[in-house]
């Protein structure tokens, strides 16, 4: 669905898999930058209708990835996937300001994707709850 686009910014872990997997697979829809500078955060943060932070569940606990807190500022919903009882996912579950799904559930991560980019009014009223919870 060229009408869906993926951006990815910065250099995870899984950038390079990530990367290999998109071209393999013939994705035109994916697009890969480094990470941003500090003056030009608040554009990559403020760029798409849905950010997208994932969180091994064994780190659960230990740590809340930095860049949650400030796509929450920005006035953007957030697709999660990680634990399910995790931090993340009760907060957005708690100011619903984002969904969160655990690691394999493709079906109902890729319901959430296509739903979402038919129903704007959702998107919207989810960014402007996360701008004001957090």
């Amino acid at each position: 669905m060229d009408e869906i686009g993926f951006v990815f910014v910065g250099d995870g872990i899984a950038r390079q898999w990530l990367i290999s997997e998109a071209a393999r697979r013939g994705l035109r829809n994916t697009q890969f930058f480094p990470y941003q500078a500090a003056d030009r955060l608040r554009w990559s943060l403020s760029l798409p209708d849905v950010h997208f932070v994932s969180l091994r569940p064994t780190l659960e606990g230990l740590i809340v990835p930095s860049k949650f807190y400030g796509i929450a500022a920005a006035g953007r919903p957030i697709i999660h996937i990680g634990d399910p009882d995790g931090e993340i996912a009760r907060i957005l579950e708690r100011e619903r300001c984002g969904w969160s799904f655990c690691i394999g559930e493709v079906e109902a991560l890729t319901n959430c994707i296509l739903r979402l980019s038919r129903e704007e009014r959702e998107v919207a009223d989810a960014g402007v709850v996360c701008a004001w919870s957090l």
